[in-house]
């Protein structure tokens, strides 16, 4: 079957525009758009091109129209905010990417560029912060009730360890322990808290990423006695308990991957973030050798600075990638549900309330 004039023509221009040859797409597109000039995905292109040409005023003008052609479409709106941001004008920017996830509310690439501009603007320390309170008010109004069937985590000790945020901390415990059975649940701070039948363990404040850091590696052995320990955060815990697979116990560390090419890292090393890690006796009682130095972060220590002497010399096992990707996810895309998440980012997926969502937190 034969094609169109027009419809080579576009292929052309996209052709052009995966070879990184913008300038010539953007000619060819300027001839087809002679012809069909309000044709909304020819005008979403068109805003496309001028982005990568760095022309912004023209790219929002492309995405205006485009968006006024099709005033439901979230990618149009997503490509607006993208030149409007590009050009400093940050209010109109989160309007229309607000706009794109009430339309859209999986388009997490918004999140990410709404999260990037309001740290710039608040600082991060200050958003997190924002984030945390909008939290807590929202656990006061819906607190966490355990499932009417919990899965069963053998063996395994829930733990989360912050001297800092407790109110979130607690939050990610009783959210993990909603749908799944452990059979001891740990919380390490510094205050006495009732929290049945979580177990309160009193430690030394924790004042750095480097204390904390220092009690995983070295310290944290001497308080389980489980063969296994899920280490959470207050912004990583589990979030699909039916996900959970006794296949995880095969491994002595289970992380999400790492984004290895931005890393420069080699992919067989990618696993990965310990802010939600599955880890097993064998690995905790290795990192005892003197060898092991205890240094932040220690997600890094243990599974970059220290991994090939951890293999050879203890026999630790690591996740592969495609476990990895079943039991959690961070900066790497998940390809579908994963047991449970790291990262503040990511909390927009599974908070049910707008103003966290569009992070309206003000």
């Amino acid at each position: 079957m034969s094609t169109t004039p027009a419809a080579q023509q576009l292929q052309q221009v996209l052709e052009r525009f995966h070879a990184g040859d913008f300038d010539a797409a953007a000619i060819l597109l300027d001839r087809l758009l002679s012809v069909s000039a309000d044709h909304p995905d020819l005008l979403h292109l068109g805003a496309m091109i001028s982005l990568r040409r760095q022309r912004f005023d023209l790219a929002e003008n492309f995405a205006l129209r485009a968006a006024g052609t099709q005033p439901d479409n979230a990618a149009f709106r997503y490509t607006r905010a993208q030149a409007l941001s590009a050009l400093q004008r940050d209010d109109e920017a989160l309007a229309e990417l607000r706009h794109a996830l009430r339309l859209d509310p999986g388009m997490h690439k918004a999140h990410v560029r709404l999260w990037e501009i309001l740290s710039a603007r608040e600082g991060f320390a200050g958003l997190t912060g924002l984030l945390k309170q909008r939290l807590a008010l929202l656990d006061t109004r819906r607190p966490a009730e355990p499932a009417a069937t919990r899965v069963r985590i053998p063996d395994t000790t829930l733990c989360c360890i912050d001297c800092s945020n407790h109110a979130p901390a607690i939050r990610a415990l009783q959210l993990s322990m909603a749908g799944c059975e452990f059979p001891r649940a740990l919380f390490f701070t510094d205050r006495d808290f009732d929290l049945k039948p979580i177990e309160t363990v009193r430690i030394e404040p924790i004042r750095s990423l480097q204390d904390y850091s220092k009690f995983v590696i070295k310290d944290l052995l001497r308080h389980v006695d489980t063969e296994y320990v899920l280490i959470i955060q207050w912004d990583g815990y589990v979030v699909n308990p039916a996900l959970w697979s006794d296949q995880f116990l095969l491994f002595d560390y289970v992380g999400a991957r790492w984004p290895h090419e931005l890393l420069n890292i080699p992919a067989a090393h990618a696993v990965g973030n310990g802010g939600f890690s599955l880890r097993s006796r064998t690995l905790l009682e290795a990192l005892q050798d003197p060898q092991i130095v205890a240094s932040h972060p220690e997600d890094t220590a243990i599974c970059r600075t220290h991994r090939e002497y951890l293999e050879r010399e203890h026999g630790i096992a690591f996740a592969p990638a495609t476990v990895a990707d079943q039991f959690s996810f961070e900066h790497v895309e998940p390809r579908g549900p994963t047991f449970g998440f790291h990262g503040q980012i990511n909390i927009t997926r599974f908070v049910d309330d707008e103003a966290i969502r569009l992070l309206e937190l003000r």
